[in-house]
């Protein structure tokens, strides 16, 4: 449909009606002096009713859309401009460019003609032109803040107003986000004095380290409320992701500040409450090795599990594996959870199994770095991808030039954080390695980038030097493990590597074999494999397991 003729300036022109895939104007709000918007809830996924986005409409756009919401038939633009009340007639007279617009954003049927239905072509088309405006006006909002960011950042950061001197700030977008330099961990380290807030007295401050598994730790301050990234519109993106009350099991926590290392902290020390509808979420005393949890530690997470009856489990899967395999050897019934998140490192997929079919419920992966506030991307329910809310936290995946790589191709994540304000990172270099997604198929218009592969430093070569990254070695491994708990790779030579393996069930001959040739034709035919069975396997200092790492090289 061409901007600039428009068919709805013709009175006797038919209006289509509303696509099926959108709601009655409901929310109403006000953004200045005269100025009043509604929002109108679209759904984006025609398989999924819970993937619901909110598109703002002006006065008259609203008075539209609830006139043929209750419209059995299309009406002239004449009939429809009478049936208005309390509009003046220069408003009236824009009318036709009202109707395009809901057109345009696929809030309207192709035609006036068109059976409003769900699922016919007609509003196919409508959900592709939802999501394509949608997906516009997110990279015009990302776009805005980070211009604001940016400048406001150079002005009185020392070393930001140094590193940004060249740039055209005002002129910035997220398609050209790649004429910003990166920002290395070393050199955020080594310049925070410079990144640092200087209104940094007037906030509540609260500092949190790395884990320092695989690089020298790095202590970041944060303000207060910039840890939940989750804006209104993420619940797009997986309907499970503000499910409360939620509990936590990972590694001890340790950072600049606190140390629960003793992990046998009282339970009020571990909740945070939430007045008289109970706690939002308390954390499971942890220790530092999972494979070797003592009973009594166990028997706590379940009786905890039982009477506080979170709805939601945050873990570390190597972790949490070890609380589902003893309390099926104890043929204990599974507590009642919906959804079990997956995060703070690599899940390995023999983990995730071995949880969603204890619990019978879902686990989905999230994403997030320490130093930048935690929780940052959370994978949605029917592409599998990790979405991001990208006004608040952005990533990318770039090459070794830092330039962006096409969907479907590996690279190196990169973060900007457009919330934080008291050391904002940009374009900062993770040393993660991430997959570059387009348009995801669960219809979310926020941007997405796939299941990390892990970190660089645990990357292992092939036999013919290929990377490979921790999630690429569980893929091939977790196919043919059935009798395996927790395992290790450990490169130790350019053709020599051992596997660590703390049986669960029976590791049989058959079953070794299995493994043997799935690493074999990933390591390459010339690679010299050794397996090794342990009742223990110790994680790094930080609790975090690695899946795979060099030996042989400086860590």
């Amino acid at each position: 449909m061409s901007t600039t003729t428009n068919p709805y300036d013709d009175p006797s022109a038919l209006v289509p009606l509303p696509s099926p895939l959108v709601s009655a104007p409901s929310t109403l709000f006000r953004t200045g002096p005269g100025e009043f918007y509604s929002e109108v809830s679209v759904f984006v996924n025609l398989d999924d009713f819970n993937a619901a986005w909110s598109i703002s409409l002006s006065r008259l756009e609203t008075a539209v859309i609830e006139a043929l919401q209750f419209t059995a038939e299309a009406p002239t633009v004449q009939e429809l401009k009478d049936s208005l009340w309390g509009f003046s007639a220069e408003e009236l007279a824009q009318i036709s460019r009202a109707i395009e617009r809901l057109w345009e954003c696929g809030l309207l049927l192709q035609t006036a003609q068109e059976e409003k239905r769900l699922g016919n072509e007609a509003s196919v088309q409508s959900s592709r032109r939802i999501s394509g405006y949608l997906r516009t006006q997110v990279d015009a909002r990302t776009s805005q803040v980070l211009r604001e960011k940016l400048a406001r950042w150079a002005a009185e950061r020392p070393f930001y107003g140094e590193k940004f001197a060249d740039l055209s700030i005002e002129e910035l977008s997220v398609d050209s986000l790649s004429q910003v330099p990166i920002l290395t961990k070393d050199e955020a380290r080594s310049n925070l004095p410079g990144i640092l807030s200087p209104r940094l007295a007037n906030y509540q401050v609260e500092w949190r380290g790395s884990s320092g598994t695989t690089d020298e730790r790095f202590q970041a301050a944060h303000d207060a409320g910039s840890g939940n990234p989750w804006s209104g519109e993420a619940r797009s993106i997986n309907r499970h992701y503000r499910v409360y009350p939620s509990s936590v099991l990972t590694t001890p926590v340790c950072s600049g500040t606190e140390c629960h290392a003793e992990m046998e902290l009282p339970f009020e020390q571990r909740r945070n409450p939430r007045g008289d509808r109970g706690f939002l979420y308390f954390f499971f005393n942890s220790g530092m090795n999972p494979t070797a949890f003592p009973e009594a530690k166990l028997q706590a997470i379940y009786d905890e599990l039982q009477e506080h009856k979170p709805t939601r489990l945050t873990a570390n899967a190597a972790y949490l594996a070890g609380f589902v395999y003893w309390a099926r050897k104890k043929n204990l019934a599974p507590p009642k959870l919906d959804v079990v998140w997956a995060g703070f490192e690599v899940p390995s997929r023999i983990h995730k199994r071995a949880i969603q079919d204890y619990f019978g419920c879902r686990v989905f992966e999230t994403y997030g770095l320490t130093e930048a506030g935690g929780e940052l991307a959370i994978q949605c329910e029917a592409g599998g991808n990790l979405h991001f809310v990208p006004w608040e936290y952005l990533f990318e995946v770039l090459d070794d030039d830092g330039q962006p790589v096409p969907a479907g191709e590996a690279g190196t994540i990169h973060l900007t954080t457009l919330k934080k304000e008291f050391t904002p990172l940009v374009r900062y270099n993770t040393g993660d390695r991430g997959i570059a997604r387009g348009a995801c198929e669960c219809g979310c218009p926020l941007p997405a980038i796939g299941l990390v592969e892990g970190r660089q430093k645990d990357m292992i070569r092939s036999t013919t030097g290929q990377c490979i990254y921790p999630r690429q070695l569980d893929r091939h491994l977790s196919q043919v493990a059935t009798g395996i708990g927790w395992y290790q790779l450990q490169q130790t030579g350019d053709e020599h590597y051992r596997l660590w393996v703390v049986p669960e069930g029976d590791f049989d001959a058959p079953e070794q074999g299995a493994v043997q040739d799935a690493l074999i034709s990933l390591l390459g035919p010339k690679a010299e494999l050794a397996i090794d069975t342990t009742r223990s396997l110790s994680p790094s200092m930080s609790g975090k397991f690695r899946l795979s790492y060099r030996t042989d090289q400086v860590q």
